[in-house]
């Protein structure tokens, strides 16, 4: 790797890669900390840097200076779940700050960018840490949130033996709250709340409707993530 080729000066590497240091990453320590580990191929990993722009990035605490405490690490499964990529405030006009990923997301793909992954790897409650070996997912949604769902569309047979397991109800919410946050008509009313808050959802009133928006907003999600 010519970045952790130390006889190549730091100027030429930024130059060759396009950056620059700032106060929180130093180029050439940086490079020092990378030429004294051993290269892993398997932490090279695709990384959405911008809507529509991904990347890869050598996910290494030698290298990415806030890993985010490994809440992210998820997103390196082979069975990665989807996310929502969303901000608390703006510089638009007008609000658009919604996207999806699968990768691991820069935090400036949008701006200030929150992580909502639909789900996250099961927690040994007892040991607080991952189970050995397991990458089984739990819905990231509350039980209370998902049966209100449920029960207010009249659909209270959807809800999985154990809610907390990744279902396919799940993913339709999922989806439905996508094609929410993309309607015009949520983005003008709520565009104050949206500037100062975390995004609320509306609970569906009706089966037709909530399926409806559900299949719009699959769509859309499969586009997003192309």
């Amino acid at each position: 790797s010519r970045f952790g080729n130390l006889d190549i000066s730091d100027d030429a590497i930024e130059a060759e890669l396009g950056f620059r240091s700032n106060y929180q990453w130093k180029t050439d320590k940086i490079r020092k900390k990378f030429a004294a580990e051993t290269y892993d191929e398997a932490l090279v990993t695709s990384y959405s840097y911008r809507p529509f722009d991904c990347r890869f990035i050598y996910w290494h605490p030698a290298i990415v200076f806030n890993m985010r405490g490994g809440k992210l690490d998820l997103f390196r499964s082979s069975t990665a779940p989807i996310g929502l990529l969303f901000s608390r405030t703006t510089t638009k006009d007008t609000y658009t700050n919604f996207f999806v990923t699968r990768t691991i997301p820069d935090m400036q793909v949008l701006y200030n960018t929150k992580v909502a992954p639909l789900a996250v790897q099961d927690i040994d409650q007892n040991q607080g840490a991952l189970l050995p070996g397991s990458e089984k997912f739990i819905v990231n949604l509350s039980d209370l949130f998902v049966r209100k769902i449920a029960v207010e569309i009249g659909r209270p047979e959807l809800l999985p033996d154990g809610s907390s397991e990744l279902c396919e109800f799940a993913q339709e919410i999922f989806h439905f709250m996508y094609a929410v946050f993309y309607s015009p008509q949520f983005r003008d009313r709520y565009s104050v709340n949206l500037r100062m808050d975390y995004p609320r959802v509306p609970i569906p009133r009706s089966h037709g409707l909530f399926f409806s928006l559900a299949q719009f907003g699959e769509k859309l999600t499969a586009l997003h993530l192309l």
